[in-house]
């Protein structure tokens, strides 16, 4: 089997590339900041997978038409997991030591668990935030929505403003003490601006909200009212059971509708709140 040197850039280039593509899927705040990541790729660390994959690829067997891609698809895992990275960009950027710390027992990894639980809703914000940017730039949305895509525009700017805290990090320009500062600073106001997000969406819905209790209230109203005429027209003797008994229907399919929207409704807020912890 002869050794694939000649298309070795591209191999790497390639699997560089669906490896940190995976992580910006993952961590949305490098989202349009790929060479960050990939300044902090270790070349001797990707170079010796190269080779290790290359010998697997030979102890498996593999056709000589296929190694080209068993070892690029190895190397996009490899990328993929943080492991190519050098120290800085395994633990200050991808947190690897840190999730490795949140490991180590109940009251050990508290802290840890706690920091990491605070990264993954930073990076959920996030990716939350550019899809509904994306979204607002087509411009077909209310003018009522306005402060919600005002605070999605200034979410989008967060994961820039997160790389920019480690660039000055990394150089020294700040210290550790300015450096927890920043970051703490963008996880509080990324929670501040998610809020003025749900909120906006839930004032907006609110006249659906009293749409709902409404038709409930009317759909009682009906039951109520039909019902008690069709029993006191069936005790005089009365002939207007038909006319009653779809009274009675409409007042439970206005029921119906208004429960409809309340529960929908009340399940969107529980999930929501759900995803910002």
């Amino acid at each position: 089997m002869t050794r694939p040197d000649e298309g070795l850039a591209e191999i790497l280039n390639s699997a560089v590339e669906e490896g940190v593509g995976a992580i910006t899927k993952s961590h949305r705040r490098f989202k349009g900041n790929e060479n960050f990541l990939l300044k902090h790729i270790d070349n001797k660390k990707l170079k010796k997978k190269f080779g290790e994959l290359y010998r697997a690829a030979q102890e498996e067997g593999v056709s000589e038409e296929g190694v080209g891609e068993y070892i690029r698809d190895g190397l996009a895992d490899y990328v993929s997991t943080g492991a190519v990275f050098d120290d800085y960009g395994q633990n200050r950027i991808l947190k690897i030591g840190l999730k490795e710390k949140a490991k180590r027992g109940f009251f050990r990894g508290f802290g840890a668990r706690r920091e990491l639980k605070g990264e993954e809703y930073f990076d959920n914000v996030i990716a939350s935030a550019q899809d509904l940017h994306d979204l607002f730039k087509t411009g077909k949305y209310s003018e009522k929505l306005k402060a919600v895509a005002e605070a999605a525009a200034t979410l989008n700017d967060f994961g820039f403003l997160d790389n920019a805290v480690e660039v000055m990090a990394e150089h020294g320009v700040i210290d550790n003490r300015k450096y927890d500062f920043l970051k703490r600073q963008l996880r509080e106001r990324a929670k501040s601006e998610y809020e003025k997000i749900s909120g906006g969406i839930e004032t907006y819905l609110m006249p659906q909200k009293m749409a709902a209790s409404v038709l409930t209230v009317l759909g009682g109203l009906y039951i109520a009212f039909f019902g008690i005429q069709g029993f006191t027209g069936n005790a005089i003797g009365n002939s207007t059971n038909s006319g009653n008994l779809f009274g009675i229907i409409t007042g439970i399919a206005l029921l119906i509708i208004g429960f409809f929207f309340i529960k929908n409704g009340s399940f969107r807020k529980k999930t929501a709140r759900h995803k910002r912890r």
